[in-house]
């Protein structure tokens, strides 16, 4: 609801398992088809992510932050154009 009605440059998810990665993939997607920036940026962190950050792209996320102090920077540096989305 919250990205229908605001526009948000990113949004970021966090997992701690690869047993809660199960809704991911269709959670990002709801997002990116709800939000009215057509195109949005997706983070995903947390510790599965720091130990396997190839399911970043698995689960249709952009980027992946190795802890909660990288994910401004990757962020800004998304949405400059700086970091390839994968």
């Amino acid at each position: 609801t919250a990205v229908r009605r605001e526009w948000f440059d990113v949004v970021g998810f966090s997992a701690g398992s690869e047993a809660r990665l199960d809704w991911l993939p269709a959670c990002i997607a709801a997002v990116r088809r709800a939000s009215c920036h057509r195109e949005i940026a997706v983070l995903v962190g947390g510790p599965v992510f720091t130990l396997r950050p190839h399911l970043a792209r698995q689960v249709g996320a952009d980027a992946t932050a190795s802890d909660g102090s990288e994910a401004p920077g990757l962020a800004e540096s998304l949405l400059a154009g700086r970091v390839k989305r994968s």
